[in-house]
Parts: structure tokens; C-alpha cells; sequence
């Protein structure tokens, strides 16, 4: 009986052993395929790539970079001058992206229409934009590396990693660096500081309030990358969870901002009613503050880093 019951657990360790092997195989996989996409890949999933406006700096890894979701089926692509583009395209990158670059810009027509993809280089990081046949904003475009056109879009140790969801880069805010952090209380010593967190270039984004919510990007050497004012709504800020937001708010980011990361909301409120909401989310390289109206509607957005 002893010997049974000895080869039995014998066994179970063997299957256990196997089940994590497998397990673990299977994590790995998509981060050990470094194989460059097919062609067939690259059209199924209606990628453009736009790997020649990628770093290749130690702390951006070096890879194939494609936006996707472009297009479905089959479709005709031309490569067109600024000059060709609408001129409401012109308008919303003026008005949301200023001091943009623009690098290039497809249309696209097939038989549902039109559409245009335009890419500019903000921050000195790629954005690729959907516009409508007349000019107008439809979405921005997630971005993967090629190895990841199929499946999650992401690997462990690649450029978009954060999309785990397990907010990596988060930072405690006594753990910030004591040059970052005192710059930050020298230049702004009423602000409050609520939440902290580093990119993949090292640089410190510090979320504060001050009778408004504002986003402080500094360098991991103490120096001020940028300031922007989120909202000014007088009222209690409440940081809220991404289930807790209104359905509107998490339909409206993942049809328009496909791929992104949720960081951080508040709820913005005054006399016990709610007045906005704001979210700080990033989409691909970039980080962005929402900002949304007490039912959900969406207001605004302003680029962080």
C-alpha cells in the first residue's frame, strides 16, 4: 500500500512539474519569437509599419514597430503630402498636438470610403492618427512590435510591457529620487502630491494638486521637463477606481485610444455632487490626462510626456 501511495504521489509531482513547465513555455513564447511578421500577418491585422521613427536607444528596445487596426481587407494605399490632407486634420493637430512634427501620411480607400492615416512625431515619440474622410479624428492607433502583431501585443521586456497591467512603473513617492523630488517641492512647494511613476527614458511623471489636478514631468537628473494644468474645477478629488468609472468613459478610451494602459482617476466633486472626471492613461509611449464631464461625455485630453 505504502509503495502505491508512494507511486502515485510520484506522479502527481511528475504532472505538476509538466503543468508548469508548460505553463511557463507558453509565458515565454511570445517574448523568445523574435521571427520579423509575414506579409500575411502584417495585412491581416492592417498594419503600417513605422519602425524608422523608432529609437533605438538601450532604454527603447530596438524592433519592427507597426501601427495596427489601419484597415480591413482588401485596400488601396497611397503615400500623400501634408499639403493633400484635409484641412480639419491640419486643425486638430494644431489645436491638440502643438509643436508636432509631421513624418507621413497614407490614404486609404476601399469600398466603405475613404480614410487617412497621419503620423507626427510629438515629444520626440510616434503617434499615429485615423482621420475620416473629411478630416475628422477617429482614433488613435495602437502600436506593437512586430513580433507581437498576433496575439496579446505585448512581451515582457519590449516596448510596450506596461500593458501587463501590473503598473511597473509606478513609484512610490517616498522611494522618487532626492533630486526629483525636491525639485519638485522647491518649485512647487503648495502642491500636493498624489501619485508617481517612470518612464521607459527615466523620466519622473508626478501627478499633484493645487486647486487643480497638474502632471509634472521631471528627468531623473532634477531637471523640468514640463508642467500641464489637467483641470481647474474648484471642488474634493477622489482617486477612483477603473471599474468604477462610468461605462461611457472605459467604451469611449477603448474605441478611440485603443491598447491603452489605465494609471490613475479622480472624481471631481462639490457639495456631494460630482462635477468631472479626469484619467491619466498611457497609449503606447505616451501618457495623456483625460479629462470628462460629470455624465461621462468626453471634454479633453492633454499630452503629459
Amino acid at each position: 500500500m505504502k509503495s502505491k501511495l508512494n507511486q502515485l504521489g510520484l506522479c502527481m509531482l511528475l504532472l505538476c512539474t509538466s503543468l508548469v513547465a508548460c505553463k511557463k513555455s507558453a509565458d515565454n513564447a511570445n517574448s523568445e519569437d523574435t521571427t520579423a511578421p509575414s506579409a500575411a500577418t502584417i495585412s491581416a491585422t492592417g498594419a503600417i509599419s513605422i519602425s524608422s521613427l523608432i529609437s533605438t536607444a538601450a532604454t527603447a528596445p530596438a524592433d519592427s514597430v507597426y501601427l495596427v487596426g489601419c484597415f480591413s481587407g482588401k485596400v488601396k494605399k497611397d503615400t500623400v503630402a501634408f499639403a493633400s490632407l484635409p484641412s480639419t486634420v491640419s486643425a486638430y493637430l494644431q489645436t491638440n498636438y502643438v509643436s508636432y512634427v509631421f513624418k507621413k501620411a497614407f490614404k486609404l480607400t476601399d469600398n466603405a470610403g475613404t480614410a487617412y492615416i497621419v503620423v507626427i512625431k510629438f515629444n520626440d515619440k510616434p503617434i499615429g492618427l485615423k482621420f475620416d474622410a473629411s478630416g475628422n479624428f477617429v482614433k488613435v492607433l495602437e502600436q506593437r512590435e512586430g513580433r507581437d502583431l498576433r496575439g496579446k501585443g505585448w512581451h515582457i521586456g519590449g516596448r510596450f510591457d506596461h500593458r501587463d497591467g501590473k503598473h511597473r512603473d509606478t513609484v512610490a513617492l517616498s522611494a522618487l529620487p532626492a533630486v526629483v523630488k525636491s525639485l519638485f517641492t522647491t518649485t512647487y512647494p503648495s502642491d500636493t502630491l498624489l501619485h508617481a511613476q517612470v518612464t521607459k527614458d527615466s523620466a519622473y511623471v508626478l501627478l499633484s494638486k493645487n486647486n487643480g489636478l497638474f502632471a509634472t514631468a521631471i528627468s531623473n537628473k532634477g531637471v523640468l521637463l514640463k508642467r500641464v494644468a489637467v483641470d481647474n474645477v474648484k471642488g474634493i478629488r477622489t482617486a477612483i477606481l477603473e471599474t468604477n468609472l462610468p461605462a461611457n468613459i472605459t467604451n469611449y478610451l477603448t474605441t478611440t485610444y485603443p491598447g491603452y494602459v489605465f494609471n490613475k482617476a479622480y472624481v471631481l466633486s462639490r457639495a456631494g455632487a460630482v462635477q468631472a472626471y479626469v484619467v491619466f492613461a498611457t497609449v503606447n509611449s505616451s501618457r495623456y490626462a483625460f479629462k470628462f464631464s460629470a455624465n461621462g461625455t468626453f471634454q479633453y485630453f492633454v499630452l503629459i510626456n
